[in-house]
């Protein structure tokens, strides 16, 4: 095969393959959340560990109506809510179990979860809200989740929304 032919078959499989290591590139491995700058967003913080992203939102009434999960049973004037978000592109996040795995910290008080409502169960891509009976107390939040490996995200508001 002639040189010329390589490079025609090679050339487009390897653009692929930088197109799809970017992609699924994990970045830094801090373990640490990243605030939003945006003031709509401030509900919102992400993390990476470990390879998995996960990106959480604080729910408040409005946005409780975006999640595709039945949250009935917890009213937010009972219970505090967050929707989770993981990504992978490297073991199975349907292994993590979430009322395990998640504590909320608010001044001196550790909460674990109440329940765990799936919005996704896909191995890669795994979503739903993660609950606590209480309600928001003023001054600092940390959603801390155990991840595969013995990883550990923590996920910090300066102030729960609403106090």
């Amino acid at each position: 095969m002639s040189r010329r032919n390589i490079v025609a078959i090679a050339g487009p499989f390897l653009v692929a393959v930088g197109v799809l290591t970017t992609a699924c590139s994990s970045g830094t491995n801090t373990g640490e959340s990243r605030a939003s700058n945006d003031a709509e967003d401030q509900l919102s913080q992400t993390a990476e560990a470990g390879g998995v992203i996960v990106d959480a939102r604080w729910l408040t009434a409005a946005g409780a109506e975006d999640v595709d999960a039945d949250l009935s049973a917890y009213p937010l004037d009972r219970f505090v809510a967050l929707d989770i978000a993981f990504t992978t592109h490297s073991g199975d996040l349907n292994k993590i179990t979430m009322e395990e795995a998640a504590t909320l910290q608010t001044g001196t008080e550790t909460i674990r979860p109440e329940a765990w409502v799936s919005v996704s169960n896909d191995s890669h891509h795994r979503e739903g809200v993660i609950v606590f009976e209480g309600t928001a107390q003023a001054g600092p939040v940390e959603l801390l989740l155990d991840l595969q490996d013995g990883e550990r995200v923590s996920l910090r508001w300066q102030s729960a929304p609403g106090t």
